[in-house]
């Protein structure tokens, strides 16, 4: 690897000013976006919130935004089915091999969001969860082996 002028220098500065954490935790962000290509993060609906920078792993897309027309059941439809194109199209442009949806917005988008993933895709979504404050976790299950352990009352 080549040497960068100046690079240690710069680090240094960002550790000093930062911490060794925040500047860790900003270059392992940088670098899986780096080689995200096969990752998205669907944000539900982008407007109010703001999603830190250390959940918007590979590409990230709004599959809505601002305000929807929720007056009548065949608003809320036409609504919900216009995201829901939007976010085929996108799932459709590669093969992802990583998902991870942001519920902001109605939770009964997000719900139809993380099904059209498992449809189009194959694959289970990650679930990136509110704890409070600024803070999210990534909620992952695996379904199937859920499915496969239950049993049915006799």
């Amino acid at each position: 690897m080549k040497r960068a002028p100046g690079l240690e220098k710069a680090l240094q500065k960002a550790i000093d000013g930062v911490g060794r954490k925040r500047v860790a935790d900003e270059l392992r962000l940088l670098a899986s976006s780096a080689s995200g290509a096969d990752v998205l993060t669907i944000v539900v609906n982008e407007g109010i919130h703001v999603l830190s920078r250390k959940y918007q792993r590979g590409e990230v897309f709004a599959a809505s935004r601002g305000s929807m027309d929720f007056s009548t059941p065949a608003s809320i439809k036409k609504e919900y089915e216009k995201a829901l194109r939007r976010t085929a199209r996108k799932l459709k442009e590669r093969a992802w091999q990583t998902i991870y949806i942001v519920p902001f917005g109605p939770t009964t988008l997000a719900m139809q969001i993380k099904l059209l993933v498992y449809r189009i895709c194959g694959i289970e979504s990650i679930d990136v969860a509110h704890l409070g404050g600024n803070t999210r976790a990534d909620i992952e299950f695996d379904l199937r082996r859920i499915a496969q352990r239950s049993q049915t009352p006799a």
